[in-house]
């Protein structure tokens, strides 16, 4: 049903769009006067929007998929305080570092926005957000927001799994939107919420993590600070690291995290993104040494 329906909403944008051209061109040729760019430009612009539209009433805007019970996000708050009966303060510096630009990122990347909008659209009429629900400090269950760059309920037949370099479910412009990490874009609106910060654990999903607390010993540590967009395991290592592996780097980023570490984490981050991930040669690891902890 999906491919058909998906048609019928790429068919009524360009029937729609068909019929504002020649209405367009009639105008002009009947009366002379050119309609006007701006004018036809709106139009279409219009209808390309009506048509997003209907898609979102028909599928809605977010594709979220294993929301968690309230019984899941209780327990794994609940062991946390447990095991962790005083636990540290978020530092303020970090939280005003990560507001300001956090603002300055959404500001300058409107329309960036705007475009992987359209195109995420174009290539599969439907959800253009796709939610995940996470943990993050203290626990505390939170709806992480990233474009979709999967077919809808994607996951419906695999599971809550880490997508491979190869993934199947991903093709066209959702490649690029991954490798560029834009698809993470909507987590500049996490970090303003103040459920994310720049630099920190990467979130993972709930109904993960509660079998992660409950086999890993210390595991609840990585609540002590606010989840990141970009992680001392990710950059460091790797995103297919065991989660045991992980661990040992997150409590050392809880130990020394500080807001010159984190711009510094932050700029190898975007390093990686834009730059060594786009070498042939390149095994996925970054020197040690760009690495000195402590702020």
């Amino acid at each position: 049903m999906k491919p058909k329906t998906n048609r019928a909403f790429r068919t009524s944008l360009l029937i729609i769009a068909g019929l504002i051209i020649i209405c367009w061109a009639l105008v002009w040729i009947k009366t002379g006067a050119h309609p006007g760019a701006p004018r036809f430009a709106a139009f279409l612009a219009v209808s390309f929007f009506m048509s997003m539209l209907a898609s979102w009433i028909f599928y809605g805007f977010t594709d979220e998929t294993f929301i968690p019970s309230a019984e899941i996000s209780a327990e794994i708050q609940q062991i946390y305080h447990q095991q962790n009966p005083d636990p540290p303060k978020l530092r303020w510096p970090k939280r005003l570092f990560d507001i300001l630009l956090a603002i300055f990122g959404i500001m300058i990347s409107l329309p960036i926005w705007l475009a992987i909008i359209i195109l995420i659209w174009l290539q599969d009429p439907g959800p253009i957000l796709f939610i995940k629900h996470c943990s993050g400090y203290q626990g505390r269950p939170f709806r992480l927001y990233k474009f979709r760059t999967m077919k809808i309920n994607a996951e419906v037949e695999t599971g809550p799994i880490v997508s491979q370099g190869q993934d199947q479910r991903v093709k066209g412009i959702s490649k690029i939107l991954r490798k560029t990490a834009l698809d993470e874009l909507p987590q500049l609106i996490n970090i303003l919420l103040g459920e994310m910060s720049f630099v920190g654990p990467r979130p993972l999903r709930s109904v993960v993590e509660i079998k992660n607390i409950q086999n890993i010993p210390g595991y609840t540590q990585r609540y002590n600070s606010l989840p990141g967009l970009a992680g001392l395991a990710q950059i460091c290592g790797d995103n297919l690291l065991p989660s045991r592996d992980k661990l040992r780097y997150e409590r050392v980023y809880t130990e020394h995290a500080g807001v010159l570490f984190d711009i510094k984490l932050f700029l190898i981050a975007c390093l990686v993104v834009f730059v060594l991930r786009w070498k042939k040669d390149w095994d996925g690891r970054i020197p040690r040494r760009w690495i000195r902890f402590g702020s």
